[in-house]
């Protein structure tokens, strides 16, 4: 087994920890939109684990889910009133959000690169 594809097991379990955390987020909030977000995660976990190049099309459209998900949210915040008095809780706001947004890039470029490799 090559070093890339213990990198793609690594996104795939980033991947199923995120499909457990929109479950869950689903029960919580009986959201239907949230039964397919982590049905979406799911299905993206089981195509990079078994190494299907269809995958790609699912992270692609996973990323981009969670970016859209993290703009409406950013939205949401900016309308309650943010950016918040004071730096530090400005940032401690958007470090996760920019570390999601980062790992999402990383993501699909990655498995792009992967599945389009020469």
């Amino acid at each position: 087994m090559n070093k890339n594809k213990y990198i793609l097991y690594v996104i795939s379990a980033f991947i199923f920890s995120y499909g457990v955390f929109t479950s869950y987020l689903a029960y919580q909030s009986h959201e239907f939109a949230l039964i397919l977000w982590s049905l979406l995660s799911f299905i993206t976990f089981v195509g990079l684990v078994l190494v299907k190049p269809w995958v790609k099309y699912f992270v692609y459209s996973l990323s981009f889910l969670i970016v859209l998900g993290w703009a409406g949210y950013t939205g949401f915040m900016v309308y309650n009133g943010w950016p918040y008095v004071g730096l530090y809780n400005n940032v401690k706001a958007l470090v996760p959000s920019a570390l999601l947004l980062s790992f999402c890039t990383f993501i699909a470029y990655y498995v792009h690169s992967y599945f389009n490799q020469a």
